[in-house]
């Protein structure tokens, strides 16, 4: 069994994967506006749309890797702009269920030790992350359109009318 760690620019590294070949992902994306990454890229968004929409696209990329028995672990932390929360890691989540026929097989919560300290009058210190825990949904093969989300797996038939589609 071989075991990678592949660091470097997503789009690159993903891009250079093979369909289907990785068993296991575990990522934790650029935050919404947390860190200085440089004045491009991921997490450099103007606005939470944005960068939902540009995590997703990366996102895609990756299931196209991704072996049909493959699991997805994913950790993002919340941005807060005038003092609310965003929800940015389960508006993630919710738009890859629903635009991708995936499983969430675990929702479970990072309690920091050591959250960084910061002085809020009227909030506590966020000191948990959530990790989810995704999955693919067994492979089917259906006839016309897949009539539910898109073709995760990134196969697609050369026959006419026929489609690999994620089954429910």
């Amino acid at each position: 069994m071989e075991y990678r760690v592949i660091c470097g620019d997503s789009d690159a590294e993903l891009s250079a994967l093979a369909p289907r070949t990785v068993d296991l992902v575990v990522t934790s994306p650029p935050y919404f506006q947390q860190r200085e990454y440089g004045k491009e890229g991921l997490g450099n968004e103007a606005t939470v749309e944005q960068y939902l929409e540009s995590i997703v696209t990366t996102f895609a990329k990756v299931l196209r890797a991704m072996k049909p028995t493959g699991n997805i672990v994913y950790n993002m932390g919340d941005k807060i702009i005038d003092g609310s929360m965003l929800l940015v890691p389960y508006r993630f989540a919710l738009r890859v269920l629903e635009d991708y026929n995936l499983r969430l097989v675990n929702d479970i919560t990072w309690v920091k030790s050591n959250p960084t300290p910061h002085q809020f009058s009227r909030r506590l210190i966020a000191s948990t992350e959530p990790f989810f825990i995704l999955r693919l949904v067994a492979i089917t093969i259906t006839t016309g359109r897949p009539s539910k989300g898109r073709i995760a797996s990134g196969v697609q038939s050369q026959q006419k009318n026929l489609a690999l589609s994620i089954g429910n």
